[in-house]
């Protein structure tokens, strides 16, 4: 099992949008920008640092079972007892798959075949539990 937790408010991946370079190639960009990339650069270098410390076997083949939970910042106001507004929990769960594949905790995240993710108020942050499923 690898836990490991990371501050800071959840960025979700969004949609692509294509467009059409100075060669003519058309070239795909994510349009959530800066703050997903820092946020996924926070999740890698955390992931990596906790799958060295506890020796876990980098790339691990076969499937994976993953559990997040996302921390969102409360409103003054919440319309909820728990965050049922934007952003959306599969595109939390996006910013955070990918940058486990970055960190090598698996090959591609289409090992992962069982996920458990809520999104509560608390402290801005995520806790990502990896389990190889046997």
């Amino acid at each position: 099992m690898l836990t490991f937790t990371v501050d800071g408010d959840p960025k979700p991946q969004g949609s692509k949008r294509g467009f059409v370079t100075k060669t003519g190639r058309v070239a795909m960009v994510e349009q959530a920008g800066k703050p997903l990339k820092d946020w996924r650069e926070k999740i890698a270098y955390t992931a990596r640092a906790a799958r060295i410390a506890s020796h876990w076997e980098p790339y691990a083949d076969g499937a994976v079972e993953v559990e997040i939970v996302f921390r969102m910042k409360r409103p003054l106001k919440p319309k909820f007892p728990v965050p049922a507004v934007r952003p959306d929990l599969d595109k939390l769960v996006r910013s955070v798959f990918d940058a486990c594949t970055t960190a090598h905790i698996w090959t591609d995240d289409s090992q992962v075949t069982h996920l458990i993710a809520r999104k509560e108020y608390g402290e801005p942050g995520i806790t990502v539990t990896v389990w190889i499923k046997k």
